[in-house]
C-alpha cells in the first residue's frame, strides 16, 4: 500500500498538506490559501476602509466601499450605513460648534 503523496504545502509551517481540499493546515492551524486563488490587495482590507471612512474621505469612501470584491453584500450595506452615520455625526457636530461660537460672540463675552 503506497503512502499519500502530500499535494502541497502550508505556506505558514512549510509542513507537508497530504490532503488536497484542506483548508487549514493539520500541524499549525493556518487557513491554506489555495495557490491559484489571488492575493488580497491591502486597499481591500476592512481596515483600510475603516481609515479611509472615519479619518480621510467620509461618504467619498462610498464607491471604495461598493467596489470591494472581499465584502459579502451584508458587509458593503453595513459600512455603507456606518460611513453615512459618520457623516452626519461630523455635520451635526460641525452646525452645533458653529452655533456656540457665534452665540458667543454675539452675547459679547471677553477672554
Amino acid at each position: 500500500m503506497e503512502s499519500p503523496r502530500p499535494s502541497h504545502t502550508c505556506p505558514a509551517c512549510q509542513t507537508p498538506v497530504l490532503d488536497a481540499v484542506a483548508a487549514f493546515c493539520s500541524h499549525c492551524g493556518r487557513p491554506l490559501v489555495p495557490a491559484d486563488s489571488p492575493r488580497a490587495k491591502w486597499h481591500q482590507s476592512v481596515g483600510f476602509l475603516l481609515i479611509m471612512i472615519f479619518f480621510v474621505l467620509g461618504p467619498l469612501a462610498i464607491p471604495l466601499i461598493l467596489k470591494n470584491p472581499r465584502l459579502s453584500s451584508r458587509a458593503r450595506w453595513i459600512l455603507v450605513g456606518v460611513a453615512l452615520l459618520y457623516t452626519v455625526a461630523v455635520i451635526d457636530a460641525g452646525r452645533r460648534m458653529i452655533a456656540s461660537v457665534t452665540s458667543t460672540l454675539n452675547t459679547g463675552l471677553s477672554f
